[in-house]
């Protein structure tokens, strides 16, 4: 084995990003943890995957990808000395990063792998001066290759019916998640016509397990979480309308050239402002607003401005 993915922890979120990379470029994924192999083998088509224990790794390929750090792979297999290079591979193209030192502490990796122009000067304006190779939107090539099988698992999971989607990011340390600020609205004053998905992040979901299933329970009958669904471009094809902050979600979302709506905890010009450049490309709103949104979402006509925008954020993004 020349080369692979791997994933030594309970990271949810990386699978999406891991698996696809893998599967494209046929390199096997390896996986520490038995749940992150189910969901491998449950939505991911033509993934090799290698299960075995933390422990039980004596060796790596020569060159391994991971959405960790190179530091962080060497903390968890000290016996191996290093003795690999590593590829970081990014879990997401976001707006987040600017205001605390995260691009910084990439410094000392082998690779950067990059979706496109817009990590380049990011790394850039960081001062990250490491080799990078472009990868461009890959995840949404897997997903066109293997088209049937999502259609046929999108059917069995959701059924036919069209929603909208609200996917905040999680409370950071640049605090730019708005899942608890949005979601009294969203259980207590939707419209009952609107079906709405919620799909919390994984470490939300990790940090606060009792209170998401007291937030289910109070949710009308039209609106359902989603847990346990990794594979976002799949997702996406049945969403008519995006809800977030600063996700990385909602940069997935410029494929579909449909509205985007954002609920930003600090208000600021994405014209001028690199860490809300995504905010160009729909409107942002409170969390307050949520319900008269929804109320009227059928009658909301998308702007060509917006829609300018992020076709030219698409493009900058992810080549």
């Amino acid at each position: 084995m020349e080369a692979a993915g791997i994933i030594f922890d309970d990271s949810p979120h990386y699978v999406d990003h891991l698996a696809p990379f893998c599967a494209l470029r046929n390199w096997p994924l390896i996986v520490c943890e038995p749940s992150i192999a189910a969901l491998c083998h449950a939505f991911y088509p033509n993934l090799k995957v290698v299960e075995t224990s933390l422990f039980d790794v004596q060796s790596l390929p020569p060159m391994v990808v991971s959405c960790s750090t190179k530091a962080a792979l060497n903390d968890a297999f000290p016996w191996l000395n290093g003795s690999y290079k590593m590829a970081w591979l990014p879990h997401g193209q976001s707006d987040k990063g600017f205001k605390t030192p995260y691009f910084e502490a990439l410094s000392k990796e082998d690779l950067l792998l990059i979706y496109g122009r817009r990590m380049a000067d990011v790394l850039h304006q960081k001062n990250v001066l490491i080799p990078t190779e472009t990868v461009g939107n890959f995840r949404l090539q897997y997903f066109r290759t293997h088209t049937q099988f999502y259609e046929k698992l999108l059917n069995k999971t959701f059924g036919k019916e069209r929603f909208l989607l609200y996917a905040p990011t999680w409370e950071d340390a640049e605090r730019n998640g708005s899942f608890w600020e949005a979601i009294p609205y969203l259980t207590k004053e939707m419209p009952s016509h609107v079906k709405l998905a919620i799909k919390p992040h994984p470490n939300t979901l990790h940090q606060f397990a009792p209170q998401i299933e007291r937030c289910k329970g109070l949710a009308p009958d039209k609106i359902f979480f989603i847990e346990e669904f990794p594979p976002i471009y799949p997702l996406l094809s049945r969403v008519d309308a995006y809800i977030g902050d600063r996700s990385s979600i909602g940069y997935d979302f410029l494929s579909y050239k449909k509205p985007l709506f954002f609920i930003n905890p600090h208000p600021i010009d994405p014209q001028s402002d690199p860490s809300g450049w995504l905010m160009q490309c729909g409107i942002q709103i409170r969390a307050q607003q949520l319900p008269r949104l929804l109320q009227s979402f059928n009658l909301f006509k998308d702007s060509k401005e917006h829609a300018d925008a992020r076709e030219k954020l698409n493009s900058y993004a992810f080549s």
